[in-house]
């Protein structure tokens, strides 16, 4: 019991802690779009970004899969994780508990991460969904980032959200908004919030799903085209990429 509640006192005090963080962009992908990712890869290296890859169902991923994602890895990207079977936290505990909870959602896929040379410090929660006590079970499971949504909910100006983390905070317990097709996030709206990110030196977190050409895409897709377009716009603004694993190592 001692011992728990020492890891419970250090979980807040490392919340509060202070690093230094020059503007930023937090960039993640969601779930196991592997080849479409993979195949954007030149891109990212056109205009030097680095992603974050939150993968979700190991169990089900091909060799062909696994052999991109070290690629990737390799290559300057993060490899993180998103859930064994993708539940929405509150509902899976409340239907269950915290202990089926991590033995369903959490141990399994993050063993076989690690079986795969992988080592996780982040977690994005399936459809943004943390509850009571979630953030403190993954700290003590080893991860040192966790990331939940913040919707839009029809606001425009991108600057009244939840989605920055201020210069000098190293609370981990991150915010990201979606930029899919299906969010409707136009890049006049970003221009305004990268402007918010240089003047108060923030780090602004965003997320997608799947990249792809079609000038329409379905819900949880992104169009490249538009892709780049945030990409021209980050060195408008001289907008550094930075993933999870790096602020750890900062």
């Amino acid at each position: 019991m001692k011992l728990l509640l020492n890891s419970f006192l250090i979980f807040f005090i490392l919340s509060g802690c202070t690093i230094q963080q020059t503007p930023s962009i937090n960039l993640s992908f969601d779930d196991r779009s592997i080849d479409s990712w993979y195949n954007i890869k030149d891109l990212f290296q056109k205009y030097d970004v680095k992603v974050t890859f939150f993968i979700t169902q190991i169990d089900s991923l091909s060799v062909s899969d696994i052999v991109k994602l070290r690629e990737l890895e390799e290559e300057g990207h993060e490899i993180g994780y998103h859930g064994n079977i993708h539940v929405v936290s509150e509902y899976y505990i409340k239907e269950n508990s915290y202990i089926d909870y991590i033995e369903n959602e959490i141990n399994p896929g993050l063993d076989s991460l690690k079986s795969l040379g992988f080592n996780p410090i982040s977690f994005a929660y399936p459809y943004g969904s943390k509850y009571w006590f979630t953030d403190f079970l993954l700290y003590l499971k080893g991860f040192e980032y966790t990331r939940n949504v913040t919707p839009r909910f029809g606001e425009d100006d991108l600057t009244k959200l939840d989605i920055y983390s201020s210069q000098n905070s190293w609370d981990f317990r991150k915010s990201a908004l979606e930029i899919d097709a299906n969010a409707k996030v136009s890049i006049e709206m970003l221009d305004l919030a990268f402007q918010k990110v240089v003047d108060e030196h923030k780090i602004i977190y965003l997320y997608a799903h799947t990249p792809t050409k079609e000038e329409n895409p379905k819900a949880y897709n992104i169009n490249i085209k538009y892709l780049e377009s945030v990409f021209v716009l980050s060195k408008k603004y001289n907008l550094k990429f930075t993933t999870f694993k790096n602020f750890a190592n900062e």
